[in-house]
């Protein structure tokens, strides 16, 4: 009695895919005579051979392909046989690997000189390539003490081939001014920001000394006090100030885009020079 004859299909996980990004292919084989199916399955584009497979359970096989070039490939699976069935070729599949979806980063300018207490701007602009569409979640690291990142936007809509800028303030002052304020107010010197919360109290420390100064020497010291207290309150409610500044030197940031949903993400390198 002969061998029985074979049917072989193939079919793949999709049929465009950007280059090294992975595509898998399955086959399954059958036997006129209902039985079992043994032995290999290569798949083949033309007469390049992509990979071979083991026909297991359900008369199956797969591969997965990572490493295809760009290009168009008609792919076919070559079931090789065994002892009670024929060789068979599946159907061909036509599959097209594309360049990969991906974006670019870019910073202009890619350094700022900031002396310290002040900030600088540096704008962020993305481009998106070959279709690749995204939430871009932006973020700064190896940022150096009292040294702060605001962007004017930490999330961004990254449309297919579209493009999107962000401006970045890199503040060397802890800073005292923050978020929407340090990204609106112009360099320069903070010292008129303290003298703001600093002048009332003593304006009213000057007053209260004035009006006091014949009276009993207890109620002028107890009303003293309580002007002092009253200033530093009132320093708090400015914001909570503080006086840390950035050492001078060079230093490197880095400011990262990365894509919410396909976890792409790249780093662009910025450059202080805090004076």
């Amino acid at each position: 009695m002969g061998a029985f004859t074979s049917q072989t299909e193939l079919a793949t996980s999709a049929t465009t895919v950007g280059s090294g990004q992975p595509l898998s292919l399955l086959t399954v084989t059958t036997s006129s005579g209902g039985g079992a199916v043994t032995g290999t399955v290569t798949y083949m584009s033309g007469t390049t051979t992509l990979g071979t497979a083991t026909i297991g359970s359900g008369n199956s096989s797969a591969i997965t392909l990572g490493n295809l070039a760009a290009g168009s490939y008609t792919i076919v699976a070559k079931y090789g046989g065994d002892a009670s069935n024929e060789p068979s070729t599946s159907n061909a599949v036509n599959v097209t690997i594309g360049p990969t979806s991906d974006f670019t980063e870019l910073l202009s300018p890619t350094s700022l000189t900031i002396p310290t207490t002040q900030y600088g701007i540096t704008t962020i602009a993305l481009a998106s390539e070959n279709g690749f569409t995204d939430t871009m979640a932006l973020g700064c690291s190896s940022v150096p003490f009292s040294v702060t990142c605001s962007f004017s936007n930490n999330d961004v809509t990254l449309g297919a081939n579209g493009k999107a800028s962000v401006q970045l303030t890199v503040d060397t002052n802890s800073p005292l001014v923050g978020g929407g304020q340090a990204k609106n107010e112009m360099p320069g010197p903070r010292s008129g920001m303290l003298a703001a919360c600093v002048f009332p109290g003593a304006a009213a420390f000057g007053l209260a000394f004035w009006r006091f100064r014949k009276r009993h020497a207890v109620l002028r010291v107890l009303t003293l006090l309580a002007v002092l207290a009253g200033t530093t309150l009132m320093m708090n409610g400015c914001g909570g100030l503080s006086l840390n500044s950035a050492k001078a030197g060079t230093y490197t940031i880095q400011i990262t885009a990365t894509g919410t949903q396909s976890g792409v993400s790249h780093v662009a390198n910025l450059t202080v020079q805090v004076q």
